[in-house]
């Protein structure tokens, strides 16, 4: 399911694709805690780097067609969290 949530956070779904996900979410809250929780490692490896070129490019892409994407960026940005200590690329303990 995780790949699936990664491709519709991409905006690598078709349109039927994405309402799937949608509707998921929509009715369960743990599918949507599962959305943002993808959405949140991709946005801490988008900040330090982590992400390959077209991966960038489609979750910048997705950051601009995607208000509260965006809004939910800027608040990360604007809280002061490190998100970089956040970084799922951390070694095991």
């Amino acid at each position: 399911m995780r790949d699936a949530i990664v491709r519709y956070v991409l905006g690598e779904m078709t349109e039927a694709e994405a309402a799937a996900v949608e509707a998921a979410y929509f009715a369960d809250p743990q599918q949507l805690a599962a959305v943002w929780e993808v959405f949140d490692d991709l946005a801490r490896l988008y900040v330090i780097g982590g992400l390959g070129a077209t991966e960038q490019q489609k979750f910048e892409e997705r950051l601009r067609s995607r208000p509260f994407l965006r809004e939910r960026m800027e608040r990360w940005r604007s809280s002061g969290t490190d998100l970089v200590l956040l970084s799922p690329t951390d070694p095991p303990q």
